[in-house]
């Protein structure tokens, strides 16, 4: 097992718990409605701890395909407070009165969306126990368990900190479990060989919404675009999501190698082939909006797509 999880896992007590959603730059935080329950967590679980976040099925405020998945873990100290010292302001104000008993949480860790657990798949039997798992939380000693949740893919990511506070790994304020375009990611938070060994897939991620009303001109039919590479297409769609406010426009993914069957496994030099050859064609017959953003057509679309396959496959290989 790598030097990176075992720094993350070993000694660590393990509590399985069912949250609303999964944001810890915002919620760097678990609490209870009893002080009881906070100090027998003190008492019989390592300092600090391991969150292990399920998303329920009926969250009223999580992304529909994190419902029902095991999306990510935190460390958890011992240290207490008010739950509002330990999360952003902007989550002041949801449900007041619960969860005031909290620790705070050190670290957090998302798993790579495109491997995320499915909660029923991983254990049916906490479905089964689902109010005891959202109120208390469940203790992990499974070995198989374990070492599923260790080994799926997972990269750190930031966790809110208290004003004063400060981030517990790194300097970088964005998340690297992905490759970005351009140069292999070498730094930032803590990647797992696990993860940092996934392979590289080529992707198109398009923009919905008014589009004419983006550009500040007629579309005439054309799609705005962004291709890359990735280990993970969902996280970078996630995050250039985030970079929008809430309102008519959602970047959704157009097409990825990860979806294809068989999926690839191309290095990041393969991939960064077949990047470089959507740039070529796109570049020459689509309309450039700057970086890897472009103005193009359905026809464009496919054929820069079955460039870039090609491109990739003939350094990496078919997909077997």
């Amino acid at each position: 097992m790598s030097d990176a999880a075992a720094e993350v896992w070993d000694g660590r007590s393990v509590l399985f718990k069912s949250f609303w959603g999964w944001a810890p730059e915002m919620w760097g935080a678990l609490g209870w409605s009893g002080e009881g329950r906070r100090d027998t967590i003190c008492k019989t679980l390592s300092d600090p701890f391991i969150l292990v976040c399920n998303v329920t099925l009926s969250a009223p405020i999580a992304e529909k395909d994190e419902q029902g998945r095991i999306v990510g873990f935190y460390l958890i100290s011992h240290q207490k407070g008010d739950r509002d010292d330990f999360t952003h302001p902007t989550y002041h104000n949801l449900e007041p009165s619960k969860w005031r008993f909290a620790l705070r949480a050190v670290r957090a860790f998302t798993y790579v969306p495109e491997y995320r657990l499915e909660t029923r798949e991983f254990d049916a039997t906490l479905l089964q126990r689902a109010q005891a798992v959202g109120t208390h939380g469940v203790v992990i000693t499974d070995a198989k368990q374990l070492a599923l949740l260790r080994e799926t893919p997972w990269v750190e990511v930031p966790v809110y900190q208290p004003r004063g506070g400060s981030m517990a790994a790194g300097p970088s304020p964005a998340p690297t479990g992905w490759v970005r375009a351009g140069p292999e990611n070498q730094g930032g938070y803590l990647v797992p060989p696990v993860t940092q060994g996934l392979a590289r897939h080529l992707y198109i991620l398009r923009l919905d919404g008014p589009i004419d009303d983006f550009l500040g001109k007629p579309a005439e039919g054309r799609l705005i675009i962004k291709i890359g590479l990735a280990a993970s297409p969902e996280s970078r769609r996630l995050q250039f999501q985030g970079a929008l406010p809430r309102g008519a426009f959602r970047w959704k993914t157009h097409r990825t190698t990860l979806a294809t069957n068989p999926t690839p496994r191309w290095t990041f030099s393969a991939a960064e082939a077949g990047e470089y050859a959507m740039k070529r064609y796109l570049a020459a017959g689509a309309e450039h909006l700057d970086g890897e953003f472009y103005l193009a057509s359905d026809e464009q679309i496919d054929e820069a797509w079955r460039l870039g396959v090609a491109a990739a496959c003939a350094i990496g290989g078919e997909p077997v």
